[in-house]
């Protein structure tokens, strides 16, 4: 059988390319009227002078859809090349040896599997919207939650006999749970509550008498709350122990990431927050990822001293990324079956363009950190908790993973 026939056949565009009859022929196999070992046979014939290529060799397994995805790089109904491959690599994993070139990831993966993989060693956010059903954990860890912390702004209405309070709209609407970790919120002038260990995933609660304060989502609001944060039973001004001293230099860091496209604080970009309140770090790598949406910012700065790094999710800076918001369902990633939709995709969009570049500067760091503000809160919770999970055959884990290498001090990227 020809293969233009086969195309036919099958009714299959010619657009498609022989490329993906050799990557889709187990799929395509009982679709023919030949028996599947001599329509293999007389197909692989016909592809072996196309590909000069004869150790084509493709391992028996069930059938997959060649459907294309809505993320697969087609922007109308002429799909590339590498959209195709895309949708190989991601749904059908037998090997395909002399037709695929393995990705540099994968082939460090499967040839160092005496490796390292990076872990996220700490987790601060700020504002973040709730993520997960159940709430995330850090399965890396015996306690199973986040070290680091949780931040949330609320004010205290006075209002006699009533529970009533004004709290950052962020933290508050979504209908998740905020991951396993250390969670404080934020009160002016007053003790703020305090949960260590696991946190508090549920708070701030959802119930009447609490109101949702846009007003309370500013830098400015984070920022003069952490530099004077007293709890019930502490001893004063705990600003300079941890883990509310990281929190309060972080903070500068999550807000950093929003480099002139946010309102900031005294200073808007990133490099002039690190110079005026964090100047033992320095920026190594800046990557941004430009969509119709948005122009979403990653950045990685380090430690000068300890070589430890803090990756910084930006959060929403555009009205048209609020959609990304309001995909308030559930779905699954990185084995996770119950993750916000809206943020679950930013974060597979951005590891998808971002991470390969990102990758070989976090191979290089002691520690890691991810921190944000808002969305990119959320985003850091996501990341965190798929690199926490060491489910290092699953899809999502593979495209976000990183390998610790020796540590070393990157060069400042300006």
């Amino acid at each position: 059988m020809g293969v233009n026939m086969l195309f036919q056949q099958l009714k299959v565009p010619l657009r498609i390319s022989y490329l993906a009859l050799a990557l889709e022929l187990q799929s395509l196999l009982p679709a023919l009227a030949t028996p599947g070992a001599a329509a293999l046979a007389a197909a692989a014939s016909e592809c072996e002078s196309i590909f000069q290529a004869r150790n084509v060799d493709f391992e028996a397994l069930p059938p997959v859809s060649l459907a294309l995805g809505v993320d697969d790089e087609c922007e109308e109904s002429d799909c590339g090349l590498n959209a195709l491959q895309v949708l190989s690599a991601q749904h059908m994993p037998w090997r395909r040896r002399g037709v695929l070139q393995v990705h540099p990831a994968e082939e460090s993966q499967e040839t160092e599997a005496s490796q390292e993989y990076g872990l996220v060693y700490a987790l601060y956010t700020y504002g973040a919207p709730s993520t997960s059903k159940p709430a995330f954990q850090d399965l890396s860890r015996p306690s199973r939650s986040f070290r680091g912390l949780r931040c949330y702004t609320e004010n205290i209405l006075k209002t006699p006999g009533v529970d009533s309070r004004q709290i950052d709209f962020a933290a508050l609407w979504m209908p998740f749970l905020h991951p396993r970790v250390p969670t404080l919120a934020l009160r002016w002038k007053r003790n703020s509550p305090y949960w260590p260990g696991s946190g508090a995933p549920a708070e701030p609660l959802n119930v009447a008498g609490h109101y949702i304060d846009v007003g309370l989502h500013s830098q400015k609001d984070y920022v003069d709350r952490l530099a004077r944060v007293t709890i019930k039973g502490g001893h004063g001004d705990l600003h300079t122990e941890e883990p509310f001293a990281l929190a309060f230099k972080y903070v500068f860091m999550a807000f950093g990431a929003y480099d002139e496209q946010g309102p900031g604080y005294n200073e808007k970009t990133m490099r002039q927050q690190l110079a005026a309140h964090a100047e033992d770090f320095k920026v190594v790598a800046q990557e941004v990822l430009k969509t119709v949406e948005a122009n979403d910012n990653i950045f990685i700065v380090q430690d000068k001293n300890s070589l430890d790094c803090v990756l910084v999710f930006e959060g929403t800076s555009s009205p048209l990324e609020l959609q990304t918001s309001l995909k308030q369902f559930g779905t699954g990633y990185c084995g996770f079956t119950d993750v916000h939709a809206g943020y679950r995709d930013k974060l597979s969009m951005l590891m998808k363009y971002t991470m390969p570049k990102l990758r070989p500067k976090l191979a290089k760091c002691e520690l890691v950190s991810v921190t944000g503000h808002s969305q990119g809160g959320a985003l850091a919770d996501i990341f965190s908790a798929c690199a926490n999970s060491r489910r290092v055959t699953d899809l999502d884990y593979r495209q976000q993973m990183w390998v610790k290498r020796t540590p070393e001090s990157m060069p400042e990227v300006h």
